[in-house]
């Protein structure tokens, strides 16, 4: 896969992700928040294929049991029992089951089996059927940086370790009987499998992944998980551009060409990304929490906090118990 182009103070060939320092990867996942927007099962029995339209999510598939295709515009890609898919944002497909396809068709509509579980079944009267779990999620390695964000092509994982088909079937069975905390509980849980996504890649198992937009050693992915690694140091311009030997205003100028935002407002929000975690994670009171990401002051916090997410940081905690405590929603066609 083709990664954007590097800067002129990055080397010239970009090289594997499994190649690059893993310190680096490792700062970057700490900042990893996952959350599950859907999730269905997939039943689709031979001769039969169901139409999925694009999402602006990446869509994660187990395959349970069974074997078929997932066609998409790169082509057709044989899938099994045992193997994980992340199909990139905006891509559309066709999930079929064994040759050759008679039936088809479209996600909608769905069987409701639980609050936050759909299944789409696709019968032709076959007794062998390809079944799939498939989440809908949404995760980002703090401000601005997508997981997968340069994803293109369908990306391929086989289990061999049995702990993403257990997991599978602890989110199946949570969402099956949800009760208090199912949310936040099978958010983590999708957590896990996307790690294990990330670290069988990185050893060069199945395709490359695109966890920074450029090679490890240019100096702004450098200052990137310097931050990350360390949010609550007193950080300034001046100082970061010296962590990774440029000029100032050189630094700042290439920093906002990469992050989209200045390198202090970048500190801000990593910052706020970690208070976010331990608000939702911890009983902590918001005043230390403040002081451990380097905030000044409560009031300067809340004032930030409130900008990047709309409310305060106690009604941020209150309302993240609330969702925890409960099921998720009804989902649709975006949870494949």
């Amino acid at each position: 896969m083709q990664r954007s182009a590097a800067l002129s103070d990055a080397p010239d060939r970009v090289q594997p992700p499994w190649q690059t320092s893993q310190t680096n990867v490792v700062a970057l996942l700490d900042l990893l928040e996952v959350q599950i927007d859907a999730f269905a099962m997939c039943e689709i029995e031979d001769c039969c294929g169901l139409t999925v339209p694009p999402s602006d999510r990446l869509t994660v598939h187990y395959v349970l049991a069974g074997e078929g295709t997932i066609v998409s515009e790169h082509g057709s890609l044989p899938i099994a029992a045992g193997m994980a898919v992340v199909i990139p944002r905006g891509l559309a497909k066709q999930i079929n089951g064994r040759d050759p396809i008679l039936t088809v068709s479209n996600a909608d509509p769905a069987c409701v089996l639980a609050p936050g579980l759909v299944k789409f079944c696709v019968s032709s009267g076959s007794e062998r059927a390809l079944m799939l779990g498939c989440a809908s999620v949404e995760a980002n390695l703090g401000h601005g940086v997508a997981l997968f964000e340069s994803l293109s092509q369908p990306l391929v994982y086989q289990d061999q370790s049995q702990i993403v088909p257990q997991t599978f079937k602890a989110i199946l069975g949570e969402l099956s009987k949800p009760g208090i905390g199912t949310k936040a509980l099978v958010d983590t849980l999708m957590k896990q499998v996307l790690l294990l996504l990330v670290r069988e890649s990185l050893k060069g198992i199945g395709a490359s992944v695109p966890l920074e937009p450029l090679p490890a050693s240019c100096p702004i992915v450098r200052a990137i998980n310097f931050i990350a690694a360390r949010p609550q140091d007193a950080h300034s311009v001046d100082k970061l551009a010296r962590v990774v030997g440029m000029s100032r205003s050189v630094f700042a100028q290439k920093f906002a060409e990469i992050a989209g935002t200045s390198p202090m407002r970048y500190v801000q929000a990593a910052r706020l990304t970690v208070a976010s975690r331990l608000l939702k994670d911890s009983t902590v009171p918001v005043k230390l929490i403040a002081d451990s990401v380097g905030f000044a002051s409560r009031s300067h916090f809340s004032r930030a906090f409130v900008t990047m997410f709309g409310v305060d940081p106690t009604t941020f905690r209150q309302r993240e118990n609330i969702a925890a405590a409960g099921p998720t929603g009804q989902l649709s066609s975006s949870a494949i």
